[in-house]
């Protein structure tokens, strides 16, 4: 037999012996990832790695519920990496069935890890060189508020710093958002002159990052500035949102991905929630759906205070499922009538999905 070439032997040996035949995916691409720096309680400053993106992954049928190539493995789960003076631990959670999530469950889980012991993997001793991951260049974080491009973003201050007006987070904790939430988790800013006129009502403006670059922004008016002259959400010239599915750079590796109608709807939904800036999708989002999603499973969350909305969801929820668009299904999941995510807590939304699809929102 031919010898694979991998990036963590060790990892893919025992996999090979405790699950037979594994299928290599992206074979020699390294991950990106942030990391946390420990202390010497934390085991002689180790540090942590997190938002690990990309990267080789080995993947196997999965032994849980029998599905043909669902379970993939980073080649990264349980290795460290020894470099720049410090020692950098992958966690062992880099593990995902897309049939059956079989990694939320903790006994499966544990059985995983052992079958992986038993056949000789080592976990936390298994050496990655250095070179086989590398740190990201922003610290991970795709939607993070400091490094804007001046070109594409309006000139914008931080949410929760001086000189933005106190209407603006008395507005936000009204609708059960706190502004220092928004600001670490969507990148949000706030724009005195978003349209660069000198004059014109402010806006909080969102980063739209696609593929780890921002391509372009919205900006969102407070109510009471909403007018014939002001409507409450503006691109700039020459915006392609129909081009963007706002949040998958967070919301790629989640099953399921919930879709929604607005920004504001994908905070309160958390990590695993895209929008597509109104009630349709475009048939160049829906592309990017089938891309990112195609083998994983989409709930489709209307609001419930928009009859329109919950119509044309009904309307595409039925011709992805007559198409067999993504194989985990479509689900449609009905807010209480008159209410929208806006108005709901991220816990009440999750319970929501939860109580009507079956699924767990990441």
């Amino acid at each position: 037999m031919d010898k694979v070439h991998v990036l963590n032997t060790g990892l893919y040996n025992a996999m090979r012996a405790a699950y037979g035949s594994v299928r290599l995916y992206k074979s020699g691409e390294t991950a990106r990832y942030d990391e946390d720096a420990g202390t010497a309680l934390d085991g002689g400053g180790d540090s942590y790695a997190r938002d690990v993106k990309g990267g080789e992954r080995y993947v196997v049928d999965c032994p849980y519920c029998g599905r043909n190539d669902r379970l993939w493995v980073s080649y990264l789960a349980g290795a460290f990496a020894e470099g720049r003076g410090r020692r950098i631990r992958f966690p062992r959670s880099l593990v995902i069935c897309h049939g059956c999530l079989f990694q939320r469950d903790a006994v499966r889980y544990r059985d995983f890890w052992s079958r992986l012991e038993t056949a000789g993997y080592v976990g936390d001793a298994t050496l990655v060189a250095p070179g086989d991951a590398e740190p990201s260049d922003d610290g991970g974080r795709p939607e993070a508020p400091d490094r804007p491009p001046a070109e594409i973003l309006p000139a914008c201050v931080p949410l929760t710093g001086a000189g933005v007006p106190g209407a603006v987070g008395d507005w936000l904790r009204g609708r059960g958002i706190d502004p220092a939430a928004l600001e670490r988790e969507l990148g949000a800013c706030w724009s005195h002159d978003p349209k660069g006129r000198g004059y014109g009502v402010g806006r909080i403006v969102f980063p739209v990052w696609q593929d780890r670059r921002i391509v372009g922004w919205q900006g969102r008016c407070l109510d009471r500035d909403v007018g014939p002259g002001e409507p409450k959400y503006w691109f700039p010239s020459g915006s392609r949102a129909d081009l963007w599915l706002y949040n998958r750079d967070r919301a790629r590796w989640c099953d399921p991905v919930v879709l929604t109608e607005g920004v504001l709807d994908v905070f309160k939904v958390g990590p695993a929630g895209v929008a597509r800036f109104g009630k349709a999708t475009h048939p160049r989002q829906l592309a990017l759906l089938r891309a990112l999603w195609g083998s994983r499973s989409v709930v489709y969350l209307p609001d419930g205070n928009d009859p329109q909305a919950i119509d044309k969801a009904r309307e595409e929820a039925v011709s992805w499922r007559t198409r067999g668009l993504f194989e985990g299904g479509v689900h449609l999941a009905y807010l209480p009538r008159g209410r929208d995510p806006g108005d709901m807590t991220r816990e009440e939304i999750r319970e929501v999905i939860r109580e009507q699809t079956g699924k767990v929102v990441p």
